[in-house]
């Protein structure tokens, strides 16, 4: 007599979405935005036409090796599961039954804590961009926002701050308006934090196990070059005109706003999921170079971001390149960076010349 117990960490829970590619030989479903293979023959007859779960209905997903659904509990059961994150959008959905029959259903994306992004039916009144916690029990989803009881604050050093220790098994989240970006630990190392840069802080044992910051890294903006900014000189009777480029890709942006930005390095501002504005980046020759960092003449060292851009410039032309093909002993270098070192500051693009 074989048996086989199931021990979950993970799980999802919420409104079935979809299940694929059909009932009758169903290799995965999605709940909550979240698309997860079927790992075990349990859950795959569950899902199938000889099966009770149809789409619509209400389910906790337990997911086991590889993220993969191995077993699911049906709305009345004893499970809950709660998220912590930040909403990244509100609105209304199509979503089909099991008959093919579509309809338009109120949803609400959560970008949590946990790295995943979520979507729960929901008609409420909370606005895009606030941090919230949601705890599904029997199926419902209840939003509500969040407050940090705990405001550690200080300069992050060896790992802690406040006398709580952050580490890797700290979920951490940045956020501004709807931009969300996960944050390692050592990210934060010689920030320095406010309680007012805090939304959302989860302690136990002097750990931090979750953290919401709003805005600290910088992270959540675009970085680039700004080609050529023609700033309107009424902007209630013409729109400023923005030529960029991003990641070496060209953009232009026309808006009825007046920034005080010029050609060069730039940071792109945005509320809302669309461009609000732009912001230029100071630059500092380097005058040295690790795999992780420069030195910055008048300015000490400075981290490279996760995401830092490397461009040639050859006259007014920029070519996207990368940290290798670019040298001390054959260009002149500058680097561009958003903040100081401990305001979450990184350099965020490099532009070298060719001697």
């Amino acid at each position: 007599d074989t048996r086989t117990v199931w021990a979950f960490s993970q799980k999802v829970s919420g409104v079935v979405q979809a299940i694929s590619p059909s009932t009758a030989s169903p290799t995965s479903v999605t709940v909550s935005g979240v698309t997860c293979a079927l790992g075990s023959s349990q859950a795959i007859y569950a899902f199938s036409d000889m099966g009770s779960v149809k789409v619509g209905d209400s389910v906790t997903l337990l997911l086991g090796t590889g993220g993969q659904c191995v077993f699911v509990e049906t709305a009345g059961s004893r499970l809950t599961d709660t998220v912590y994150g930040v909403v990244t959008a509100v609105g209304s959905k199509a979503t089909s039954d099991n008959m093919g029959n579509v309809t338009q259903a109120n949803y609400i994306d959560i970008a949590a804590t946990d790295g995943g992004t979520y979507s729960y039916p929901y008609s409420g009144k909370i606005s895009e961009g606030t941090a919230v916690k949601v705890e599904v029990r029997d199926g419902k989803a209840a939003v509500t926002r969040v407050s940090s009881g705990v405001t550690p604050s200080g300069r992050v050093q060896s790992g802690k701050i406040g006398g709580y220790k952050l580490d890797d098994s700290t979920e951490i989240i940045d956020y501004r308006s709807t931009r969300v970006v996960r944050v390692r630990a050592d990210r934060l190392e010689n920030v320095v934090i406010s309680g007012g840069d805090i939304a959302l802080c989860m302690t136990s044992d002097n750990h931090i196990d979750r953290l919401i910051l709003k805005g600290v890294t910088g992270d959540t903006e675009d970085y680039g070059i700004m080609l050529d900014a023609q700033i309107s000189q009424n902007i209630m009777l013409s729109p400023s005109v923005f030529s960029y480029v991003i990641n070496g890709v060209p953009g232009v942006y026309s808006a009825n706003i007046s920034v005080s930005v010029g050609d060069g390095p730039c940071a792109v501002i945005y509320k809302d999921g669309r461009i609000s504005s732009f912001r230029g980046l100071t630059g500092r020759s380097v005058t040295g170079m690790s795999s992780y960092s420069a030195s910055l003449q008048g300015q000490g060292t400075m981290e490279f971001s996760d995401n830092m851009q490397v461009y040639v410039r050859d006259g007014d032309n920029y070519y996207l390149s990368s940290r290798m093909n670019i040298s001390l002993d054959t260009h002149t270098v500058k680097a561009y960076y958003d903040d100081s070192t401990e305001n979450g500051g990184r350099i965020r693009v490099l532009v070298a010349q060719e001697k």
